[in-house]
């Protein structure tokens, strides 16, 4: 036995050869991405490896079933109990009743319609995040990526996320209405059912007894009074702001924190302008501030609109952009530190792709 063991040749014929593990092993990357790290026995062949398929970008190739599974489904099941307390206070509530003067300069304006309706303020900055989530994850993304099911699964979980903040900002921006119950600039207009009726009055009544006239309720005439009386905060403006806000963060964080060597176009510590490549990354970084400047100015029309329209006084649209911008950071912020969490498609090739570039350092297990 002695010999056997002191004889290289002999231990060479009685020791087995390891077997590479075929099974792959959890661990996780630089940037903390949980992913499926393979064995030692997968690595030995470079050329092999280069030559491995990284992943399909077919739609008929996308996993559904993975999509949603690796989905966080925490937020929209507390979004969904935030919706049907929404649906509660919106149809058994009522505003609160202020008291005014029948004749007061405040509420007495003439609105002739909304110039940007409610469903352009919530419809136009879905479709401007879709379009920020698909440039980033299909184009821009896309070798970071390596199989069209991450990109949606990606998609899926900002965008899902940004309509639970909606949705959420809707309750809150509701539900305060109901319980100030602020007058529209245009609650008289509103209350006696357009402008020549309201001019009517003020013609029957003397400015005396309208001046005198302080009151906390009044029968008006019109079912638009109703709507009139939930002022504050301008719901168009919290909506657009929410949403918008969210895409702004998704926009910075995708474009200049997501991962090092993976940023829009590629961030380079560089002073010359040699090859024109530097030149053609300034220009396409002008646009994509350009694409968030387009957003925040969305915004910024709506809130003004509603302020023009006489639908809304100045500080009812300010307290909606603070309530959309609060609850954006809050949603977003989360949204972005839960991502790294969401497991990645065909990830032995992914690993094996990091491997190669170097761009990720696998943790040992």
């Amino acid at each position: 036995m002695a010999r056997v063991m002191s004889d290289p040749v002999a231990l060479d014929k009685h020791t087995p050869e390891p077997i590479p593990s075929q099974e792959p092993r959890l661990g996780k990357t630089a940037s903390g991405i949980t992913h499926l790290r393979m064995s030692a026995g997968h690595s030995r062949d470079l050329e092999s490896q280069l030559t491995l398929p990284l992943g399909s970008w077919r739609l008929q190739d996308i996993d559904w079933g993975f999509v949603f599974k690796s989905q966080h489904y925490g937020t929209p099941l507390t979004t969904i109990a935030i919706l049907i307390a929404l649906l509660v206070v919106h149809w058994t509530l009522t505003p609160s009743k202020r008291v005014f003067f029948l004749y007061d300069a405040s509420i007495s304006y003439i609105s002739h319609g909304d110039t940007i309706p409610a469903w352009v303020a919530v419809v136009v900055p879905l479709i401007s995040l879709l379009i920020s989530l698909v440039a980033y994850e299909f184009v821009i993304f896309r070798s970071f990526n390596l199989h069209i099911t991450n990109a949606v699964a990606t998609t899926v979980h900002f965008f899902v996320d940004c309509v639970c903040s909606f949705v959420t900002v809707e309750f809150i921006t509701e539900l305060t209405k109901m319980l100030i119950g602020r007058l529209r600039p245009n609650f008289l207009q509103e209350c006696f059912g357009g402008q020549q009726q309201l001019e009517g009055v003020w013609r029957s009544s003397s400015p005396v007894q309208l001046g005198s006239s302080l009151v906390n309720d009044i029968d008006c005439p019109s079912p638009l009074s109703m709507a009139s009386r939930k002022s504050f905060p301008s719901g168009h403006s919290s909506c657009s702001a929410v949403i918008m806000t969210y895409n702004i963060v998704f926009l910075l964080w995708a474009g200049y924190m997501r991962a090092d060597g993976a940023s829009f176009m590629g961030l380079r510590r560089q002073t010359g302008w040699r090859g024109g490549h530097r030149f053609l990354r300034e220009i396409g970084h002008g646009f994509y501030l350009f694409w968030i400047l387009v957003q925040a100015a969305f915004v910024w029309a709506v809130g003004v609109s509603r302020f023009a329209d006489n639908k809304h006084q100045v500080s009812d649209v300010v307290g909606g952009w603070l309530l959309g911008t609060c609850f954006a950071l809050i949603y977003s912020c989360r949204a972005t530190s839960l991502h790294q969490y969401v497991v990645m498609h065909n990830v032995a090739a992914r690993d094996r792709e990091s491997q190669i570039n170097g761009r990720f350092r696998a943790m040992p297990t």
